[in-house]
């Protein structure tokens, strides 16, 4: 499979991104979509890229400290992207719905799900056993 540049990437992530901004307006959630596209050694923030051979997806944390991981496919980096995305919205909603004495993932999970089902139906079957295996080590705490 082909390995997109760095400028097709982003236009391929931004177009997946605008599928989500009708929800980020309507319900009132401010994750943010900020992601430099460009090697990220110097700056701050979150970042990503492609050499030609493979795709990195990492951020410079608070401290100075770059991290990374590098894709070798276009659906992992998109999940890792899209996971991460969709669950910052995902508690916002949970935190702006909360229900007394009920964890809050019990909102957050299923908003998550719905969200990266926005994305593609793969993001969200990945997601489904991701969740049902922090569930089974972590169950709900009512």
């Amino acid at each position: 499979m082909e390995i997109l540049t760095t400028s097709e990437l982003k236009i391929y992530i931004e177009n997946l991104f605008d599928k989500l901004r009708p929800f980020k307006e309507e319900k009132s959630c401010y994750a943010l979509f900020d992601i430099k596209f460009s090697e990220g050694t110097k700056m701050s923030g979150d970042f990503c890229y492609s050499d030609g051979q493979h795709y990195y997806y990492g951020g410079m944390d608070d401290r100075g400290k770059v991290t990374s991981e590098e894709f070798d496919n276009l659906f992992d980096l998109t999940y890792a992207i899209f996971e991460f995305q969709t669950q910052g919205l995902a508690f916002d909603y949970a935190r702006n719905h909360r229900v007394a004495q009920h964890d809050p993932r019990r909102i957050a999970f299923p908003r998550q799900i719905e969200l990266i089902r926005i994305i593609g139906e793969e993001y969200a079957q990945k997601l489904e056993q991701e969740i049902e295996g922090i569930l089974k080590e972590y169950p709900y705490r009512d």
